[in-house]
């Protein structure tokens, strides 16, 4: 059989942390095949099972795990309809914050990321074809720098709409995509109202006491951070 990989990236936007890679698989005879999947963070040093979430396919196919690999078996190399050979698209879903074979990505940022993937109808393997590096950002954004401050940092204000700012949150993967901006610290959640800026304006309901703004950020790939406030009265 033959195999080639035709996209590797992370692909989750809600923090879910999810890779997909998707393969191209024949076999000059038709034969069903397998397809091997392994996972990288130290530049092919070492290998692990990458932990399948979920797979689709052009034909037939399904996941099944053994001692060694998770792989996805019974995949369909001829078409049905017309019964002759076919090249199966196969887009294969790894959840990197699953651990396997005592591996697990949460919490962690990695930029050197590599899938390998081998195709065996039974009898015979394909070479091993291995992606290009890609990232993997499992880490939530970082508060230590930063900072919150409304109405410019006074004191006290007669306004019931509240000038809210904010910078110093910083992200070391994919960069951040957003922030939450809240009276309540619901930081790690996606409560809030919800900007790509720096800057917001926090209407209250007026009453004499102290307002405290949170605000935590969300980067590109769902992961989402810790709040920072400032108050006023």
């Amino acid at each position: 059989p033959t195999c080639s990989v035709t996209f590797a990236a992370q692909t989750s936007a809600d923090g879910a942390g999810i890779v997909t890679v998707s393969n191209r698989v024949c076999d000059p005879n038709g034969d069903s095949c397998r397809l091997q999947i392994q996972a990288s963070t130290n530049g092919g040093t070492s290998w692990f099972s990458a932990w399948g979430s979920g797979v689709t396919s052009a034909y037939d196919s399904a996941i099944a795990s053994t001692q060694s690999v998770v792989q996805v078996i019974d995949i369909r190399t001829t078409n049905a309809d017309y019964e002759v050979t076919a090249t199966n698209e196969v887009t294969f879903s790894w959840a990197t914050l699953s651990g396997c074979n005592g591996v697990s990505l949460a919490g962690g940022t990695f930029t050197g990321t590599l899938l390998r993937v081998m195709a065996d109808d039974g009898d015979v393997s394909s070479e091993a074809q291995i992606t290009q590096p890609f990232l993997v950002d499992n880490q939530s954004p970082s508060r230590q720098s930063a900072s919150v401050t409304v109405e410019g940092g006074a004191p006290w204000t007669v306004n019931t709409n509240l000038s809210v700012e904010w910078s110093g949150f910083s992200d070391s993967g994919i960069g951040i995509g957003g922030y939450y901006c809240a009276f309540a610290d619901d930081g790690g959640t996606t409560a809030g109202v919800w900007t790509t800026g720096t800057t917001v304006v926090a209407p209250t309901e007026g009453d004499d006491s102290v307002h405290t703004v949170h605000v935590w950020a969300a980067d590109s790939f769902g992961n989402i951070g810790a709040a920072t406030s400032g108050s006023i009265f």
